[in-house]
Order: structure tokens, then sequence, then C-alpha cells
């Protein structure tokens, strides 16, 4: 049975991770808990800080944060991700693990991958509605 391009893709992803991994390149881990469950490590590919930011919602007001967006297996997404449950981020060993919530999700790379944008919980502080 020949394999579909994206779990080809996905393949080589997963061993060029693990060689950054080890060699200090990609640090940060992700964790997710589902509702009804243990905590299990969540494989990723790539990971963006996209430092502390704010961000406009449509009811005009700003939510300020430390933010962070994630690239993980959409195979993994549809079964375990897309599923009620808690995220954790650890960007590096030496930090803690703190809660995150997510922000947004995006399919990309033809559906092989996804992105996740998440805010880390403990840094969220509610701004001015200008309203």
């Amino acid at each position: 049975m020949k394999r579909r391009i994206p779990d080809r893709l996905t393949k080589v992803d997963s061993r060029v991770s693990k060689i950054f991994r080890r060699l200090g390149f990609l640090t940060t881990k992700l964790y997710f808990q589902p509702a009804n469950g243990a905590i299990e490590p969540v494989e990723i590919f790539a990971h963006d800080d996209k430092g502390w930011s704010q961000k406009n919602w449509k009811t005009g007001s700003e939510v300020a944060g430390h933010r962070h967006s994630v690239k993980v297996s959409a195979d993994w997404w549809m079964a375990q991700g897309s599923s009620h449950g808690t995220y954790s981020i650890q960007v590096r060993d030496d930090q803690p693990v703190v809660p995150c919530a997510v922000e947004g999700d995006t399919m990309t790379d033809d559906g092989t991958y996804v992105s996740l944008d998440l805010l880390e919980l403990n840094t969220v502080e509610t701004g001015v509605n200008y309203q």
C-alpha cells in the first residue's frame, strides 16, 4: 500500500525535529490533557515564540499575553487535539510548565500539519474596552 505524501512529510519532519531536539534547537515541549485522562506529551515539529503582544478582539477589548505558535501533526489534531482538554507548554527544561489556551488553529501544508496559536494563561491581562 502506498503512503500518502503528507504521511511521508510527517515522518521526515518527525526525524528532523528529533535531530533538532538533540542538538538543542527545538527545546519546547507541548502537553495535552484530555478531559478525563492523564497528561500526555505532544510531538511538535516547529515552535515560534511570538513574545508578549496584544490582540484586538471583536469586542474591542485588548488581551495582552505571551503567545506561542506550534506546528503539530494534523492526524493527531483530528484524533485528539480538537477534543476537550487543556494544553500546557514548556519552552525550556529550566522553565516551568505553563497552562495555555488555544486562540486559533490553521491547517497547513495540504492537510499535513496544524498550526496552533497558544496564549499563556498566567500572563493574561485584560485592557480597556474601546466601545
